[in-house]
């Protein structure tokens, strides 16, 4: 069962062999086990949920500030709590260290001690392939992943270099083996990762065969795309093509 909560440029270019990414791939929590997952004796389903594009700011911070930190999760949390594995999209910087990196309308940046949000929901991943991670440059990325870690989650879609950011987080529920990937297909140029410059995975015209090479490594391959025009209540139609090429290259779930 996927339950997903949401709340936007074209693509590089540049390619690299699938076969190398894949292999390049984080493998994290390779024995993690979790109750409800479907095996020999158990007819439960795996239950992931995901959360859409998550920050401290604006009218968020303000209520955060008068009614507590774990205030704007309040109606959600037992959604969380109820499934196996819980994805959100972490769409700020996160950081003590760093300075805002580009110039661009809105900076979203909170305090480290808002991740004890993120612990109260019972959050395992954060995608970071989206146009505000790397909002307070590398050091604040870097800040970021290491709190992040500190604190038991995991992140994926951002990294040193073009390959880093773009590799898949492999982890394992029970019997079945996963594969995340996290990208975006919107934000600055200077955001994104290159050969040799760190930032955020960008969805190219490779994605599909990364996808492709992927597949044959893992049994549910799931990719997030950051991407679409803010407030508008349909995905546009190149949007929808993109999806299907994708499912067709072996994604369970965009």
């Amino acid at each position: 069962m996927i339950v997903t909560f949401n709340a936007c440029s074209s693509a590089s270019r540049e390619t690299q062999p699938e076969e190398d990414i894949a292999q390049h791939a984080r493998i994290e929590n390779p024995g993690v086990s979790l109750p409800g997952v479907m095996n020999g004796s158990d007819n439960h389903a795996t239950s992931i949920v995901f959360g859409g594009d998550t920050h401290f700011d604006w009218g968020v911070a303000d209520m955060q500030n008068r009614h507590g930190d774990l205030w704007p999760v309040e109606d959600v949390v037992d959604i969380f709590h109820a499934a196996d594995y819980r994805i959100i999209n972490l769409e700020t910087s996160i950081s003590d260290r760093g300075a805002p990196f580009v110039k661009k309308s809105y900076i979203f940046n909170a305090n480290p001690s808002r991740i004890a949000l993120l612990n109260h929901m019972g959050v395992n991943v954060a995608l970071l392939g989206n146009n505000h991670s790397m909002d307070m440059g590398k050091e604040g990325l870097d800040r970021m992943v290491y709190l992040l870690r500190q604190n038991g989650i995991l992140s994926v879609g951002a990294g040193e270099n073009s390959r880093d950011a773009a590799s898949p987080l492999y982890f394992r529920l029970e019997n079945k083996s996963f594969a995340l990937l996290s990208l975006s297909s919107i934000g600055e140029e200077e955001i994104f990762s290159a050969r040799d410059r760190v930032g955020v995975a960008r969805m190219t015209d490779y994605t599909i065969g990364q996808v492709r090479a992927v597949a044959r490594q893992a049994q549910v391959v799931m990719v997030s795309l950051h991407w679409g025009i803010e407030y508008h209540p349909r995905p546009a139609s190149w949007q929808v093509q993109q999806a299907h090429a994708l499912i067709d290259a072996g994604a369970k779930l965009v």
